[in-house]
């Protein structure tokens, strides 16, 4: 089913709304974007779940528990994400599957990294707003 023109316009604001989140950590504004109980996950280009540094698996139940770790864990980083391309799936009146290409750039002291991937998201209507209900990375292009 096709998506309305307006409901693809205000979930690609919302996906940038996350970028400048993640690439300014204004993690206080998150909640503009996705839903309490949204569901995060990334992975590498081998399928595996991606791991951070601290061991820590990159997949979390909740977007307070998401937006935490970025903070603390990866605040020190300095990023900035390129979303390109998109595409949505209209799956029922209340409901869109998204997907957006992205490129991003990553420096932390000296060390500095370019990828990229595919964000295959879950977009979902409350009241006369959407918002983010899972996030899934699939990255297809690491470098450092």
């Amino acid at each position: 089913m096709a998506v309305d023109p307006r409901v693809a316009d205000i979930i690609r604001g919302k996906k940038l709304h996350y970028c400048l989140c993640a690439d300014t950590s204004r993690w206080h504004l998150f909640e503009n974007v996705a839903l309490p109980d949204a569901t995060f996950s990334y992975f590498d280009m081998d399928g595996s779940l991606l791991r951070g540094s601290d061991g820590v698996d990159w997949s979390w139940p909740t977007r307070d528990e998401f937006a935490t770790y970025y903070e603390k864990t990866l605040g020190q980083y300095r990023s900035i994400h390129s979303i390109g391309s998109s595409a949505f799936e209209q799956v029922s009146p209340d409901e869109v599957k998204a997907t957006f290409g992205v490129i991003w750039r990553v420096a932390v002291n000296e060390k500095q990294g370019t990828g990229g991937g595919y964000y295959f998201e879950t977009w979902v209507r409350k009241d006369d707003d959407w918002f983010m209900k899972s996030l899934r990375l699939e990255r297809t292009y690491w470098h450092i």
